[in-house]
């Protein structure tokens, strides 16, 4: 018998059946191949045999170039998938192993139906043995790259288009799958993404907030390709797909690598050039990203800038730090950052930028920035200053600001440290402190979350700077501090005028709390009194000390006033002691001025009218006499030579003084000023200290007058022995273990008393409200009290009744 007339076996008969017969059909016969799927499913091992025939047949038909059958093949292999989805790597190998082998004959529907079969299969499985399996991991991975090197042809021919279309159809199979996350990427992985890349021109589309389809048109299963229809936006917007669906499912372990290879694609095509490019990538890559796992971008990104060994800062020194900018200062959660050791790594930056300013030969002005280093500077501001966008934990503005702080230096009685100016160190940590506070002020008024309460701790070492020898130094401070009195309340409360009501802690003792807002103040009036007396000052310097003065005034109205006054005369007495006594008129002048206006006292307005247009007849008057904050920047660089130019302003006029008498009246008459103080002549009389003993001595008397005249201590329980004692101004006799029976009969005597609250006057006890014991009760105590035999050795000191402890 001939071979020919061999009977076929059952798989291979059932196989040859599916294969249509009449012309015009191109998809296998329905019911054969339903047959044949039963067939396969029923066992493993004859869906084994199957495979190994289809594979075999593939081969066949691609050596004899049967394009028919193997699209009918491709569909048989199509439905197989879809019936035998559980059992489908026992022929998994076969599937791939048939894919490639279409696409070596270069035909382009042929490797469009394998793309198509290559997108159901990393749909259906589940990657479990890919990894394991090293020859199906091997097939897997060659025929993957044979997809990435069809998306990553050359677009300069028309023809090559369409390759690319259909290599970026079989990636987003792959990395819309749950296959990428349980297998290895590596082998293909810096592939990919360059072939995702290099196919997107713009990621605006994805950018936006704009409602975009779950799934591109292009991208859909069933999608067939047009001549027509072909663009470059079509392939962008795939691509961009593409590079969406890999950063979203990619498992976490692979995010640095991601990142890494993104940013080598940058290097190799020399897109650091384009910053916009640049931006928009880290914007698309960021957005995609969970946002616990944001933080690694950002850490990516640093690590790379400080790979960058050159202390010039270059292009790509720039771009990066714009990135770590754009990162952090737009509203996108980074979970997990550390932010200080951001903070660190960006004000070692700074330093290495003008340690190189410093040591540059070549360079004639250090003080002067190249565009690439002012870029960079205001990059490293920025990037501060975005941190202030989002609060990972409550204290971390305060963090963020003392780590600052630190870094100026203020101890430091050297000129240059680390081969760096102090005075351009401390030039630019104070922006980076101005723009963190203001941009956290914009985030919480925008995101309406509370902000933290900055300790006076924390500013009041920095007061120093009010009174630095360097120009620019005292501006950018004055910026700052203007800045965080604008932005932040202070400790407390803003109408808190005068100490706080005492308190009492769970023992039973009385503090009365420290007016720490008030200490504060008064270091702050100290540190302007200095700064306005020093020799040298610009008008700046006069117009930033009085902006502060008018924001404490408007923070705490009268009792600034009050408070301020002594000082404002003590700086007028001193005028004829400095090299511009008109400035310093002036400046009290206007202080006085804005407080009757703000204030609304009438007659403080008409008498400071009336002073200052005598001055201006007199010629010792500047203009313009003041400016508000958004205008203070008018005034860099312009010195009171140049005012007197404009103005005629002579040397030899005739200071026109404030009388103090009569400000001092007008104050006693004002009733805001009378309520809020009961000592008010005795303030106004007051000459102000700048080394602040009237000031502790005032502070003193004021807090014992409070106590003589019973400051209200709220839920005060005191002891029935104890208050006696006070009473009658004997010598506090403390129990000892001796008597502890009597001490806790009194104690017991005067529950009712200690259970109840009482006020600052001492009550007494009521018989009636005592509680009533059984007589058993009490003889089972005396009876434990006797059986202790306790003898105090030595004298003891130890009270059983807690004394009230006051804070003055």
């Amino acid at each position: 018998m001939s071979c020919s007339c061999l009977p076929r076996k059952n798989h291979v008969r059932l196989i040859e059946n599916c294969y249509p017969t009449q012309a015009g059909q191109n998809s296998p016969q329905p019911s054969e191949t339903s047959y044949l799927v039963y067939y396969a499913a029923s066992k493993p091992a004859k869906l084994a045999k199957v495979a190994q025939y289809l594979k075999k047949r593939i081969s066949r038909d691609v050596y004899r170039q049967k394009k028919f059958d193997i699209m009918i093949t491709i569909g048989i292999i199509n439905e197989l998938m879809a019936g035998c989805s559980k059992d489908l790597n026992l022929f998994a190998k076969c599937v791939l192993y048939s894919l490639s082998t279409i696409l070596e004959m270069g035909d382009f529907d042929l490797s469009w139906a394998a793309a198509n079969t290559f997108r159901r299969f990393c749909t259906l499985h589940d990657g479990s043995t890919l990894g394991v399996d090293e020859n199906l991991t091997r097939e897997f991975d060659s025929l993957t790259s044979s997809f990435i090197k069809e998306a990553s042809k050359d677009t300069s021919k028309e023809s090559e288009k369409k390759w690319r279309l259909l290599g970026l159809r079989a990636i987003h199979g792959l990395v819309s799958s749950t296959i990428i996350k349980s297998s290895s990427p590596k082998a293909y992985l810096k592939e990919l993404i360059y072939s995702i890349l290099s196919n997107i021109d713009s990621f605006k589309a994805y950018l936006t907030e704009s409602d975009l389809p779950e799934t591109p048109e292009c991208l859909e299963e069933h999608y067939t390709l047009s001549p027509t229809e072909m663009s470059e936006a079509t392939t962008n917007v795939c691509s961009l797909e593409c590079g969406k669906q890999l950063l979203q499912n990619s498992p976490p372990l692979y995010l640095r690598e991601i990142t890494v290879i993104f940013f080598s694609y940058i290097e190799e095509h020399n897109h650091y050039q384009c910053q916009d490019y640049c931006i928009d990538l880290v914007h698309f890559i960021m957005l995609n990203v969970a946002p616990s796992y944001r933080h690694i971008i950002v850490n990516e990104i640093r690590k790379m800038l400080k790979l960058c060994n050159e202390m010039e800062v270059d292009q790509r020194k720039a771009t990066l730090i714009n990135l770590i900018a754009f990162c952090l200062a737009n509203r996108m959660v980074a979970v997990g950052l550390s932010v200080l050791e951001v903070v660190e790594a960006l004000i070692d930056h700074l330093f290495i930028m003008l340690k190189y300013k410093s040591l540059n030969k070549n360079n004639t002005h250090p003080h002067e920035f190249t565009p690439l280093e002012a870029e960079f500077r205001k990059g490293i501001v920025e990037s501060i200053g975005g941190l202030a966008t989002h609060l990972y934990y409550s204290e971390q503005i305060n963090d963020i600001l003392d780590f600052l702080i630190k870094k100026l230096s203020l101890n430091c009685k050297e000129q240059v440290v680390d081969e760096v100016p102090v005075s351009s160190i401390r030039r630019a940590v104070l922006k980076c402190m101005k723009i963190l506070v203001d941009t956290n002020s914009k985030a919480v008024e925008d995101s309406h979350y509370g902000n933290s309460e900055v300790p006076y701790s924390i500013i009041s070492p920095t007061f120093c700077l009010f009174t630095n020898e360097h120009p620019s130094v005292r501006k950018e401070y004055g910026f700052f501090f203007l800045s965080y009195l604008d932005n932040w309340s202070i400790h407390e409360s803003k109408n808190t005028a005068t100490p706080k009501s005492s308190t009492i802690n769970s023992a039973k003792h009385v503090h009365r709390s420290v007016d720490t807002a008030l200490e504060f103040r008064h270091a702050l009036h100290q540190a302007l009194f200095d700064c306005t007396l020093q020799e040298s000052l610009f008008p700046l310097d006069y117009s930033i000390i009085l902006s502060i003065f008018k924001k404490l005034l408007q923070r705490y109205q009268h009792d600034e006033l009050i408070r301020v006054t002594p000082l404002m005369f003590k700086l007028q007495g001193t005028a004829n002691s400095i090299e511009q006594p008109h400035a310093l008129d002036q400046f009290v002048a206007s202080y006085f001025e804005y407080a009757g206006e703000f204030l609304e006292i009438e007659q403080l307005r008409t008498y400071m009218k009336e002073v200052i247009k005598t001055r201006k007849q007199s010629n010792c008057w500047f203009d313009p006499r003041d400016c508000n904050l958004n205008d203070l920047k008018c005034m860099e660089g312009k010195t009171f030579a140049m005012l007197k130019e404009n103005n005629n302003l002579s040397y030899q006029a005739r200071r026109v003084n404030i009388d103090p008498d009569t400000i001092k009246e007008i104050l006693l008459h004002d009733e805001h000023s009378q309520r809020q103080f009961s000592d008010l002549e005795k303030r106004l009389d007051l000459e102000y200290d700048p080394k602040g003993s009237s000031y502790d001595s005032l502070r003193s008397s004021i807090c014992s007058q409070q106590c003589a005249s019973g400051a209200h201590v709220h839920h005060l329980k005191l002891s029935a022995p104890l208050i006696v004692r006070h009473e009658d101004s004997e010598p506090p006799v403390s129990p000892k273990v001796e008597n502890l029976l009597e001490a806790l009969k009194n104690g017991n005597d005067s529950s009712d008393f200690m259970d109840s609250d009482s006020s600052d006057v001492p009550r007494e006890m009521s018989l009636t409200s005592r509680t009533i014991r059984s007589d058993r009760s009490k003889a089972d105590i005396k009876n434990l009290l006797r059986s202790v035999s306790v003898r105090a050795t030595v004298p003891s000191s130890i009270s059983l009744v807690n004394t009230p402890h006051l804070h003055h």
